[in-house]
């Protein structure tokens, strides 16, 4: 067993004290998470840099709209006439999806610039049901004014403390999505391993601590796994500025970024723009705020 696993008997793994020692740690060896802490105005600026790019470059994020809005109705997560509450909303692709299937939709993100994405396609597709705020996770008002509570791709809600704030906002149900699997665009994991030494780091292993953690929560939660082919078509000059704001946040010069971008651009340049061929696979975790192994729960707001 290796020294630094709080694990130490199988009662660990249904204690939610195990599962906070877990997320710490996986926090200092992430340099995505200690990021987040010791540099937030970087991420912020970034999200405002990036606006509607965010959409373009991080996924598909209109064919992940679809698919996870299909199938929150499928399971009848959702149901339209509800209300719904979207934090980090980013550009919005989502929380528009849901409500052009009838939901009410309240949109939060700190960025004003995702903020006005969002508006600026809620007015191109006629969506109506859809409020928005553009206000920071942590000074939020948590009260449970929504029947679901959806985190696309947010990592503050991937925290112990995240999960027990998210599901303060819920009267049904709470939804949490992120990448399943480290492939994404292949231009991104050779930049990173060329500007930061190492492969980029797997995106799963959130959703995996989030499942355990909400377990020893005395939860019951769920997970279904989506995935399907991708062809990316982008303007060079696009993806070169997303990538520079990128790695600024790790502290990668422009000058390094732009460099190291000829070479891993190369493979997939036709006539000034980058095409390449992937596959998107994410995981939707969701579970009820109602159904409870067990009521102690030190996480939960009493």
């Amino acid at each position: 067993m290796r020294p630094d696993w709080p694990v130490r008997a199988m009662e660990d793994l249904f204690s939610h004290v195990t599962w906070a020692k877990v997320w710490e740690r996986e926090r200092q060896r992430s340099v995505i998470a200690r990021t987040q802490v010791d540099f937030p105005e970087r991420w912020a600026r970034f999200y405002d840099r990036v606006g509607m790019l965010w959409g373009k470059l991080a996924g598909d994020a209109q064919g992940t709209a679809q698919r996870v809005c299909d199938l929150a109705f499928q399971l009848q997560i959702v149901s339209a006439g509800q209300w719904i509450v979207d934090v980090g909303c980013g550009p919005g692709h989502l929380a528009l999806a849901f409500a052009e299937r009838g939901c009410h939709v309240k949109a939060i993100d700190a960025s004003p610039a995702m903020i006005e994405a969002l508006k600026s396609m809620a007015q191109d597709r006629g969506v109506e049901w859809i409020e928005t705020q553009c206000e920071a996770w942590e000074n939020l008002e948590v009260r449970r004014n929504y029947h679901v509570a959806v985190a696309a791709f947010f990592p503050p809600a991937f925290s112990p403390e995240g999960l027990r704030r998210l599901e303060g906002f819920a009267r049904q149900s709470c939804v949490i999505l992120g990448g399943s699997s480290p492939e994404g665009l292949p231009c991104k994991q050779a930049l990173w391993r060329q500007l930061m030494g190492d492969n980029a780091p797997h995106p799963g292993r959130s959703l995996l601590l989030a499942v355990n953690t909400l377990w020893a929560m005395g939860r019951l939660p769920n997970v279904y796994h989506l995935q399907w082919p991708w062809a990316f078509d982008e303007e060079e000059d696009t993806v070169r500025a997303f990538y520079t704001e990128y790695f600024s946040i790790f502290g990668v010069s422009p000058q390094e970024t732009e460099r190291v971008l000829d070479d891993c651009l190369s493979p997939f340049r036709v006539n000034r723009r980058i095409k390449m061929h992937t596959e998107v696979r994410i995981g939707l975790l969701w579970w009820s705020v109602k159904n409870r192994t067990h009521e102690r729960n030190p996480f939960m707001a009493r």
